[in-house]
């Protein structure tokens, strides 16, 4: 009988135990995997107590695996200062920073000084980055650079916020989208007051005082989208397009990229007019107009220098020049 008591008592505090022992590993708390240091520093401070580390510093909570040099960890305030050579990887992203403050209970991170976040869709470089782990969102501040490197794209700004979970992006104080070559070389850029991106950067749309710069043509307009996976470039609210000794002007002007990223093709639609110079060295002022309803202009590649695009016309057109021509229906 009094076996079977003892035998009954030790499975108890096994259950025990292997319950408390399981409670911790599920309840994501802060551990300290490693260190090199041969002691570990515990003073009071007018914040509570306070435990500092040093050299190789190896901490874990949940999936989070976290390396620095330097550590100052206030336990009953769930704050760490986690600094020198901070590296902060999870299943999905990887920080890297000069300083980290982080909240263990509410995952938030706080760097600065030569921030890296980077995950499967881009990597954010800023002087300062807030990471709101649980909600997945990125707030950063100071030299931001938001890299797409699958699709050949960098913006600047000096403020971005990046929601992974909508698939949202809104970037402000003075941004500018580049889409580059393969080589890295930029091919188009585009500024403006306010940037949003939408689905991983399949769509970005600038608003206010947008310029556009192509290596063929140079835009301005109120509102511009671009369209990753169509190449092509939409532009709204009084747009202009600039190709050469052609202005083209229209409700809306969509311009079409080739794979390559060369101008393919311009459709303006609503009112829309394209003025050419008779003389391109601008001797003779006078100017050739194509009015329409919607007007779809072709770039080809240019054999000689006064190669002309050609151009369709849909609607009632006017062609003149100065005043003089002739008005008709077209097809």
């Amino acid at each position: 009988m009094a076996f079977q008591l003892k035998k009954i008592i030790l499975l108890a505090a096994f259950a025990v135990t292997f319950s408390v022992s399981l409670f911790a590993q599920n309840s994501g708390r802060l551990e300290i995997v490693a260190t090199d240091s041969t002691d570990m520093k515990q003073s009071k401070t007018a914040q509570g107590i306070v435990v500092e580390l040093v050299n190789n510093v190896h901490l874990r909570q949940g999936d989070v695996e976290m390396f620095c040099e330097h550590v100052m960890w206030w336990k009953e305030r769930n704050e760490v200062v986690i600094e020198q050579n901070v590296r902060i990887f999870d299943r999905l992203k990887k920080l890297y920073a000069d300083y980290v403050f982080y909240y263990t209970d509410s995952r938030i991170y706080k760097a600065r000084g030569h921030v890296v976040l980077e995950d499967t869709a881009r990597k954010v470089f800023a002087d300062e980055i807030q990471y709101f782990r649980e909600k997945d969102l990125i707030i950063a501040d100071g030299h931001v650079v938001v890299v797409d490197e699958e699709n050949d794209i960098e913006i600047r700004s000096r403020h971005a916020e990046v929601d992974n979970i909508k698939d949202y992006a809104l970037i402000t104080q003075d941004p500018i989208f580049v889409k580059k070559d393969s080589l890295g070389n930029e091919e188009i850029r585009i500024t403006g007051i306010k940037m949003e991106l939408f689905g991983s950067s399949d769509k970005a749309v600038v608003t206010d005082s947008v310029k556009i710069t192509h290596k063929d043509a140079i835009a301005t307009c109120g509102i511009a989208e671009f369209y990753q996976k169509e190449n092509r470039v939409l532009l709204k609210d009084t747009p202009i397009v600039l190709q050469k000794s052609d202005r083209l002007s229209g409700a809306e002007i969509e311009l079409l990229l080739k794979e390559n990223n060369d101008l393919d093709k311009v459709i303006i639609s609503g009112h829309g007019l394209v003025a050419s110079q008779v003389d391109t060295t601008g001797k003779d002022k006078r100017e050739h107009r194509l009015q329409g309803e919607k007007i779809t202009m072709y770039f080809q590649q240019r054999t000689h220098q006064n190669c002309q695009q050609p151009a369709i016309v849909r609607g009632r057109f006017l062609s003149c020049e100065n005043g003089a021509g002739f008005i008709g229906e077209k097809e």
